[in-house]
Parts: C-alpha cells; structure tokens; sequence
C-alpha cells in the first residue's frame, strides 16, 4: 500500500484548496500519495470510512468515538489546539450583556455548531441538564451554524443572544490562551463566558483497522513531525498545526456524556 485517502468535513473552496497541498506536503514528506477528500457532514464521514473509501479523517470527538465503537476506526492523534489534549466547552456572550447564568437564558436565541459538536452542542446541554434546565425548553430559538467561527460571529453581531463553542485554558495559569471569537476579531474585553465545561477530549485522527502498520506509522510520524510546508495549511484545515498521540482511553470519558447530551 502506497496511498491513503484522507477525509474532512468541509463546505468552502478555501478548506479543500488547503487540504490538497496538505496533503501533498504529507506525501513529499511519508512517499506516500495521499489522496484528500472534502464531505459535506459527519454522516457522510462515517459512511464513507464504513465503505472503505477513506481510509483516514479528522473527526470530533462524538464522531470518533461512533467509529470507534463500530470498530470502523480508532484514534491515532489528538488535534493538538491548547497545552493538553484536551480542551474547554464554553457557552458565551458579548460583555455587554445583561445574561450571566444559565437560568437567564430562558426564552433567548442560542447557536449551536453541529449535532455530533461535544464542545459546541453535547457537553453545553449534558451540563444544562445537571443544573436541572431542559435544553429542549429553555431556548426560544435554536440555530446550528455549522462552524465555530460562525457561531462567534453571530454572538458578536448580535443575531443571537448566546453561542456554544470551544475554548483552550493553559492549565497552569486557567487563562483563556485561544477561542473562535480571538479568530474574528474579537478582544479579551468583547465576550464573557457564563457557563465552563471540561476539559473534554479533543478532535482527533482517526484511521481504520486495515491500513498496514507501515502506511499508519508513516503517516502519523509525518503529521507529529509535521514539515514547515504543511504548517500554513494545517492551520487553515485544522486551526491547529501540532499533533500529538492519541492517549489510550482517550475518548472513554465521553461516553457517558454522549449518552445524557444527545438524549
């Protein structure tokens, strides 16, 4: 085996554009060919990993740990944005809110990520749930943008009153070090996070059961090393550019979690 084909979820030009001359940087890097595919959402993802016809992707956590119980795939790397592998789920809004606690987002908008987002859809709830609030109730509107830099957007322009999305804390300090809205712009002094949870498990690489030891080994090995050419495009794809080994066991806390979140 000479190539592997390498998924992401992925809607706009600009993350396919970047992901192909990722993918070549890897393979001038492994000798491998690698192969790079866009699908339009984690269903496709999974179907397409199922079928044989991706043999590796970049998944969310809830996502890798689906295939992985299906024994579809199991996780190679952690998509490495904070100082662990893990990183925080925020809900959030702009500082000049009156909103500070969840009881008081009752009857206001709130944008979601995605379904299959631990930081930007599951964990928020599970965490809602424990404080004796039903998410299914509580908001007046419900918007599912997509992306996390969407999500920061909207809070920002005022088209809903809170967001969900990810966040890293340096674990030392418990200072905020990254979060999509520092991405669009935003100042430390523009958003107030009302509700933290985590750390919870961060993206990861996911490859399937029946790639050769070799091709798996030379590909991760590529991607912890990863060669100055790829960094640029990494960041696009990724909004990271370090990789660090899957730790064993690193998707077991969210099954309990996946279970409460998504019920």
């Amino acid at each position: 085996m000479t190539s592997l084909s390498f998924g992401v979820v992925a809607a706009d030009e600009r993350t396919a554009d970047a992901l192909r001359e990722f993918g070549h940087a890897l393979g001038t890097s492994t000798g491998l060919t690698i192969q790079t595919l866009t699908v339009p959402d984690n269903e496709a993802l999974v179907s397409r990993l199922a079928a044989a016809e991706i043999d590796a992707a970049w998944a969310p956590p809830l996502v890798a740990l689906e295939l992985q119980q299906r024994q579809l795939a199991e996780p190679w790397l952690v998509v490495q944005r904070g100082f662990s592998a893990g990183y925080h789920s925020a809900l959030f809004v702009r500082a000049d809110s009156e909103l500070a606690a969840v009881e008081e987002l009752r009857g206001k908008r709130v944008a979601w990520v995605n379904r299959d987002s631990a930081s930007g859809f599951v964990a928020p709830r599970w965490r809602m749930r424990g404080l004796g609030f039903d998410p299914d109730e509580l908001f007046l509107e419900e918007r599912f943008l997509g992306d996390h830099l969407a999500v920061a957007r909207a809070v920002l322009e005022r088209e809903v009153d809170v967001g969900a999305t990810h966040i890293a804390v340096d674990p030392n300090t418990g200072q905020l070090r990254s979060a999509p809205w520092m991405e669009v712009g935003a100042g430390a002094g523009d958003i107030r996070v009302i509700v933290l949870i985590g750390p919870i498990p961060g993206d990861v690489i996911v490859g399937a059961a029946r790639i050769p030891v070799a091709v798996r080994q030379r590909f991760t090995a590529a991607l912890l090393a990863l060669p100055a050419a790829a960094r640029p495009y990494a960041e696009v794809v990724f909004q990271a550019h370090r990789f660090d080994p899957a730790p064993r066991g690193h998707l077991d806390l969210l099954k309990g979690l996946a279970r409460d979140g998504k019920r």
